[in-house]
C-alpha cells in the first residue's frame, strides 16, 4: 500500500485515474490502514478506483 500511495502522491496531475487492485486469498489481513491513508489525501482521492480479485474458500469478494 505504501508504494501505491507514493505513486499517487508523486503523480496527481500526470494521470486521469488511478486503478488499485487488491488480490487476496482471504488469509492475510485487510490493508485498512494503508487504504485509509490514500482515501484521506484529497489531492488525488477522486481519481482512485478500487477493485478486488479474491480467490480461495475464505476470500471475501464483497469487501471493497
Amino acid at each position: 500500500m505504501q508504494e501505491a500511495y507514493e505513486i499517487c502522491k508523486k503523480n496527481p496531475d500526470k494521470y486521469d485515474k488511478f486503478l488499485l487492485y487488491f488480490m487476496s486469498d482471504g488469509e492475510s489481513e485487510f490493508p485498512e490502514q494503508g487504504i485509509n491513508r490514500i482515501l484521506e489525501d484529497y489531492e488525488f482521492v477522486e481519481k482512485i478506483e478500487f477493485h478486488s480479485i479474491a480467490f480461495g474458500p475464505d476470500a471475501d469478494k464483497d469487501i471493497l
